[in-house]
């Protein structure tokens, strides 16, 4: 039974990691356990935090759009998501530009802004180099 265990705990560290960095490719450093994210919070022409429709970030260089895990609307009501530590590999060392976009669902205002987000394979986590931290509504 111990050598199944062993061969089984072999096989699992074995196909683990889907992506493979050589000491070479990354420097040693010791990393955090925390979770980084950068969010920006919708207000409307009062003030007060308020839901859109139709949120997006979508990565400059790239062309790609980041889908972020829906921020808890109850307690943190108007909160988005505009990047994780999850999407640390889609961003360059030196940064990207992030392009956020987001519609007023009551006046159909559409509002954007640009985030600069730095992250990289060999990041422990993202950083956020500029952008708004709320994005108002008028």
């Amino acid at each position: 039974m111990k050598l199944f265990n062993l061969s089984l705990l072999g096989f699992v560290l074995l196909f683990s990691c889907s992506e493979k960095v050589t000491e070479a490719e990354c420097p040693a450093i010791m990393c955090t356990q925390e979770f980084r994210s950068v969010s920006v919070l919708f207000k409307d022409a009062a003030g007060n935090p308020t839901t859109v429709n139709d949120f997006k970030a979508v990565v400059r260089r790239t062309g790609k759009s980041i889908q972020a895990e829906p921020v808890d609307t109850v307690n943190f009501k108007g909160y988005y998501p505009v990047v994780t530590d999850g999407h640390r590999k889609q961003l360059s060392t030196t940064g990207d530009t992030i392009d956020v976009s987001a519609v007023h669902p009551l006046t159909n205002q559409k509002k954007t802004a640009q985030f600069v987000v730095s992250g990289g394979r060999c990041a422990c986590h993202i950083e956020k180099i500029s952008g708004p931290e709320e994005i108002t509504f008028n």
